[in-house]
This record gives structure tokens, sequence and C-alpha cells, in this order.
């Protein structure tokens, strides 16, 4: 069984920590070598976005990990230290950095919009983990992470790439389950606009 939900707003299905990211997956065609797949992909260009206007009460380095690894894989994210508001965040490679702003700048994140551009850094540091900062956890390595979705050629994901979006596709639902039963499953992450059930023929 299978449904389709529309919430109120692309942001509502985020939430938990690395891995634990309900995002829609634009493309097909020549998008694995645009995300990296063949060699030589991105090369010259940095692979740290530099994000900005972030909520700083709000934000977390998996709260980005998460949500820029719908489009790439993240191997770093630090948020600054003394400015909670900015981060910069580490590609595999340019090509996946340039894809996180074409398809991430100015959508909303914990009800700010984001401003992201390509970073000057060509990397992102880790800081001395016996420092203040190393310390503080605001710099986290995620290079071998399970959660990566593009670290493999040829691999369906490079094709189930999409701008952020309200609608969700739910699929697997048991026998059984209600309409109800799903929105009050949905309900602390957001208004259900609508709702329907559909089967595959």
């Amino acid at each position: 069984m299978h449904a389709e939900m529309a919430m109120q707003n692309p942001m509502a299905a985020m939430g938990g920590g690395p891995g634990q990211m309900g995002m829609p997956g634009m493309m097909g065609g020549g998008m694995e070598m645009m995300m990296g797949g063949a060699p030589g992909a991105g090369v010259g260009a940095s692979p740290v976005v530099l994000a900005n206007k972030l909520n700083e009460e709000k934000i977390t380095t998996d709260a980005l990990f998460n949500l820029f690894g719908v489009y790439g894989d993240v191997t770093r994210v630090k948020i600054l230290y003394n400015k909670r508001h900015t981060a910069l965040v580490q590609m595999a490679n340019g090509a996946q950095a340039q894809q996180v702003v074409r398809m991430l700048n100015n959508t909303p994140l914990f009800g700010k919009p984001m401003s992201l551009t390509i970073s000057s850094h060509a990397m992102v540091k880790l800081p001395n983990p016996e420092s203040e900062e190393g310390q503080s956890k605001n710099t986290v390595s995620y290079e071998k992470s399970e959660f990566h979705r593009f670290a493999h050629p040829g691999s369906k994901n490079y094709n189930n790439i999409f701008p952020p979006s309200n609608n969700l596709h739910l699929s697997n639902l048991p026998d059984g389950i209600t309409e109800d039963q799903i929105k009050s499953l949905f309900a602390p992450y957001g208004t259900v606009q609508s709702f329907r059930f559909f089967q595959y023929i």
C-alpha cells in the first residue's frame, strides 16, 4: 500500500540523527557524472559550502549532515564557534557542493532561509580534540558515515535528487493502517494539508 501526503512546508519531514532525514529524493541521465561519479568531476571547485543565516538556537551538525546529504556525501561539518548562525559543510567534491547550493540556497531551515555560497576554503579543518573548540563538538567528521547516499557509482540515488518539496511519498504501508493513524505520526512535525491512499497496478 502506498500513500501521498502534503505537509505545510518542505522541511516538515526532517529530524533525528544522521541518516534519519525524510527528504524526497532530478533529473536522471548525466546526474551521476555531475555528482562526482566520473573521474575529474568537480575538479578545481571548492567542495566546501558556506552556510549563513542559520537558526543558531536549533542548528546542529547532524541536521546539516542530514539535509545536505540528500544532495551529496557530507564529509565534515563545522558550526563556527563564536558565530553559530554560520557553518562550513564539506562535500565529497566540488560538483556536489555546487549541487547543494543550487538546490538549497534560500530554503528555510528551522524557520530561517539559509544563504549558501561556495566557500573559499578548500577543506574543513578538524580542531585539536583537547582544545576548547574541539570539546564543543561544533566540528564533526562524517567521513566514515554509513549513511552516505552517493558512495557507490551507479547507485539509484543519483536519479532521485529533487529540490525540497512538501509532498511525501509513503511506501510499504501495512494493510489496515488508517489515514488518521498516519496523520498522527506526522503531526509533531507539521500540518498535514492533504492525504490520499493509492495502489500500484
